[in-house]
């Protein structure tokens, strides 16, 4: 039962809100503030080390595969015989290194490695562009020739660790050789990087042109994530009451990739002066990259079959959690690094996990009949031959590494795009259809409570107005004849107005003092009628019916069954210069009870409950009101504000 609540707590608040999504987001965004903060917008490119003028067409590979030797050699003097050291016993290290090698090399401070490399003679001024990490180094030739130092090679200063990376410009001589010989020394229990771009030696301006043409493609897919992610959230919070879930999961996703791919690219890492910022970075955030993946997968499909997706988000967040924590100290503890070491190929698998896994829910929402999970499947299968192909490319040792990965992301987030394009279309449209609908019932509901209104009222008051005119025949015939023209035109009214939605306020108006004519021929002396307005009302509309009830209302609950006779009704329309209209309707008849006053439920259950919410439902800014008159009787007053600017346009809508 414990289980069940904890995973019901877990679903509801983890996995249903977008909050797993935002932290990943949080996380990365610290990290960008740390390396700006650390950084200070000090941008170094590197000009000092750039001939612009200076071109050239050939150049010279030293291959990928080097070889190694675990210990330090011994020197002759202040120099190394290369001549006998080239025999020696060297152990070839491939681009995707044994976990044995691996380890080994971690254990000696000293390690010499040798690239085979071809004469560069054609090459006129020959440089080489390393990327090194954790380590200071010398670089030899087979001659003995020392070409480049980085540091000291003895223990007198601090090692670099191994977030401190740098690049420098090996410059190289003409000399023939066979073998480039490096010597390194880092930090016992370390692994160290040693990366020559493109493993080309040729000028400097040759090199920097094709370092920055080969990077400008990654570069520009990561800046294409980061912009797609950047807008997808700015519509989510813009649009944030409407509970874009999905938009945010979109944004996030697109955004962390983005991201880890601009600090992993050597080309930004060459021209920004802040690199430890950077590998700290690209080394957080792809933890957190699959958990808004899923999470967002999950909103469109659901969990899956097995809650396959479910399970992998909390998979994907316990090593983000544990990833994070142990990169930080990575530097630190040389038993985190064997630890890495030996579950590089598990990490290789929970990738290839990840894309299964969507994968197979897309497949199953596809055959329970979800258009849109066709199309994921699909793209989430090449994503998966991509990146297949991909770690192919680096187990199979080739060092010309493709990054084939961003197209199939390319595809992912462009799937993921017209998905929820489609499904946010689709809301929009189950919107519209669905005020439409409301507004229709709503319509028919106000037609039926009119005709309802109209049927209760006309029997009752076409019976008094008989009686009335009945009664004129035989004091005072001369009125008949007004009195017929006068229910003759309430009768018009009740059939040509009142299924319009709005009319104008002056045919209200009338329609009333017809009605307190024939009343005041049915109570003669015995009510005083004050009937008055004040303003201009030629631009003012109303819905039909609104105050004729309200009049009505004293004559028919507060005159009947009052034992005065002389009563009075008091109506006062005025509309002032900003638009305000008002209308007073008190009367001094029997008045209401406590009860009903204090009932809002019977206070509104009758004809002006109905006039209230018609009112409410057409104008912004209203104030209805019943109160208790005194000394006795019902006070009504309405407030409409802006009634002139507002009921052309209702009028017209």
């Amino acid at each position: 039962m414990n289980l069940e609540k904890i995973t019901d707590w877990l679903r509801s608040y983890l996995l249903d809100k977008p909050y797993l999504s935002i932290f990943a987001l949080f996380i990365s965004l610290i990290g960008i503030l740390l390396f700006v903060a650390q950084t200070y917008f000090n941008v170094n490119l590197w000009f000092e080390h750039r001939t612009p003028k200076e071109t050239s067409h050939h150049y010279i590979n030293i291959t990928a595969d080097s070889e190694y030797i675990a210990h330090d050699l011994e020197a002759t003097g202040d120099s190394y015989d290369f001549k006998k050291i080239k025999y020696l016993n060297w152990r070839t290290l491939k681009l995707w290194a044994d976990t044995n090698d691996l380890q080994e090399i971690a254990q000696n401070s000293y390690i010499w490695m040798r690239f085979e490399a071809k004469n560069i003679d054609q090459i006129p001024d020959p440089y080489c562009l390393v990327e090194h990490v954790g380590a200071n180094f010398q670089v030899f030739n087979d001659s003995g020739e020392l070409l480049f130092q980085s540091g000291k090679m003895d223990f007198s200063e601090k090692l670099p660790s191994q977030l401190q990376g740098e690049f420098s410009w090996i410059k190289l001589n003409h000399i023939p050789t066979e073998y480039y010989y490096v010597r390194f020394l880092h930090r016992e229990g370390f692994l160290f990087g040693f990366t020559a771009f493109d493993n080309r030696i040729d000028s400097q301006s040759s090199i920097y042109k094709n370092f920055a043409k080969i990077n400008l493609l990654p570069i520009i897919f990561s800046s294409f994530f980061i912009v797609v992610g950047t807008l997808c959230a700015l519509v989510y919070f813009i649009e944030y009451k409407k509970k874009y879930y999905k938009l945010i999961d979109l944004a996030i996703f697109s955004f962390l990739v983005g991201l880890t791919e601009i600090t992993r690219n050597h080309f930004i890492r060459f021209i920004l002066d802040n690199s430890e910022a950077l590998i700290l970075i690209s080394m957080i955030v792809p933890n957190f990259v699959f958990i808004s993946m899923h999470s967002g997968l999950r909103r469109l499909f659901g969990a899956g079959k097995w809650n396959i997706l479910n399970i992998l988000i909390y998979i994907n967040l316990a090593m983000a959690i544990f990833n994070s924590i142990l990169g930080l100290q990575i530097d630190r503890s040389p038993e985190l690094l064997q630890f890495f070491i030996q579950v590089r190929f598990f990490f290789i698998s929970l990738t290839i996990i990840n894309i299964l896994g969507p994968i197979i829910v897309s497949y199953h929402a596809w055959r329970k009949g979800d258009e849109l999970g066709l199309g994921h499947c699909i793209s989430f299968i090449i994503v998966l031959f991509l990146v297949i192909i991909e770690i192919y490319i680096t187990l199979s040792n080739d060092s010309s590494r493709i990054p084939v990965t961003y197209w199939g992301i390319l595809i992912g987030v462009f799937a993921q795009g017209l998905s929820l394009e489609k499904s946010i279309f689709s809301n929009g449209q189950q919107i519209q259809e669905y005020k439409a609908t409301l507004l229709k019932a709503e319509k028919s509901l106000k037609e039926a409570q009119l005709k309802t209104l109209q049927s209760k009222m006309s029997p009752h008051y076409l019976f008094n107005s008989l009686n009335t005119i009945h009664a004129l025949h035989k004091t005072k015939p001369e009125l008949i004849g007004d009195a017929i023209l006068r229910l003759a035109n309430n009768y018009r009214y009740f059939m040509d107005k009142t299924d319009r939605d709005l009319i104008p306020f002056e045919e209200e108006w009338e329609f009333t003092d017809d009605y307190l004519h024939l009343q005041k021929l049915r109570f003669y002396d015995t009510v005083r009628i004050e009937f008055r307005k004040e303003g201009d009302f030629k631009n003012v509309f109303l819905p039909p019916l609104v105050l004729q009830p309200i009049v009505e209302n004293s004559f028919k609950h507060g005159f009947r069954t009052s034992a005065k006779s002389n009563w009075l009704i008091h109506i006062k329309a005025s509309l002032t210069p900003e638009g305000k209209f008002q209308l007073l309707v008190y009367d001094n008849g029997a008045g209401l009870s406590k009860e009903i006053l204090s009932n809002p439920n019977k206070l509104w259950e009758r004809s002006l409950g109905n006039i209230k919410e018609r009112i409410e439902h057409l104008y912004e800014k209203t104030h209805f009101e019943i109160v208790q008159n005194f000394p006795s009787g019902v006070r009504i007053s309405l407030e409409i504000e802006d009634i002139i600017s507002e009921s052309p346009i209702l009028l017209n809508s």
